[in-house]
């Protein structure tokens, strides 16, 4: 992690277990002002992010097929079953 102009000392780097790392390449910094506890959320896509990506690659012709192919299996063919409505 290299220096940021601006910043009077290097910032300070953490390694976190295993168990704790998120999905992803970025956090949010909090601090809990009642305790000075330092929290870390992860930067969760914007819709608008996650539409794009949805776009990106439904536009590839393999996908489109896969999808189609999974949706084409999950319809049941068979008509409607009789019902007695009252």
């Amino acid at each position: 992690m290299g220096y940021i102009p601006g910043y009077d000392s290097p910032p300070d780097a953490v390694r976190l277990p295993a168990e704790f790392r998120f999905e992803g390449t970025e956090v949010e910094v909090h601090r809990e002002p009642d305790s000075g506890a330092v929290m870390l959320t992860p930067v969760r896509p914007s819709a608008k992010d996650w539409l794009a990506e949805r776009d990106r690659l439904l536009a590839e012709p393999r996908v489109r097929e896969e999808l189609d192919a999974f949706f084409d299996n999950l319809r049941d063919p068979s008509p409607p079953p009789e019902r007695d409505w009252p």
